[in-house]
C-alpha cells in the first residue's frame, strides 16, 4: 500500500469517494490507473498495431513489435486483456491458433492516444 492512503481513508470529493482498487489503495488522479493500465515500453505499440491491423495472430505480432521477448509479449497482451484492452480469440484447430484483437473500449481510447501523440511530437 501506498504511504498516503491512510490520510485518505474515507475522503470525499462533492459527495463521492475517490477511487481505489480492492486493497483499498486509492488513485489520487486519472494519470495513476492510466499508468497501470498503459505503462511500460510495449503496451501502447501493441495497441497501435493491433488497432492498424486488425485482428492478428501471436507471431505475427511478435514479428511487428522487434526487440520484444516472448515472455514480455505474452505478459502486456495477458495485462492489456486483464484490462479490457485487448481480446483473446483461440480457435479449436490443429494446431491451436490464437489471435488478438482491440476490443472497443480501446476504439474510444484510439483518438485520446492520437491526441497524446500530437502533444508529445510538438514537444
Amino acid at each position: 500500500t501506498h504511504e498516503y492512503t491512510s490520510l485518505l481513508d474515507g475522503l470525499r470529493v462533492n459527495g463521492v469517494e475517490l477511487p481505489h482498487d480492492s486493497e483499498g489503495n486509492y488513485y489520487l488522479s486519472v494519470g495513476d490507473n492510466a499508468g497501470d493500465v498503459l505503462g511500460g515500453k510495449w503496451k501502447m505499440s501493441i495497441i497501435c498495431s493491433l488497432s492498424m491491423e486488425g485482428s492478428t495472430r501471436y507471431n505475427d505480432l511478435k514479428r511487428r513489435m522487434n526487440g520484444i521477448s516472448n515472455t514480455m509479449l505474452v505478459k502486456s497482451l495477458k495485462e492489456l486483456e486483464d484490462a479490457g484492452l485487448v481480446r483473446r480469440k483461440e480457435y479449436l484447430e490443429v494446431p491451436v491458433r490464437v489471435e488478438y484483437e482491440v476490443t472497443e473500449a480501446t476504439e474510444k481510447l484510439l483518438p485520446i492516444l492520437s491526441s497524446l501523440a500530437q502533444w508529445a511530437a510538438a514537444l
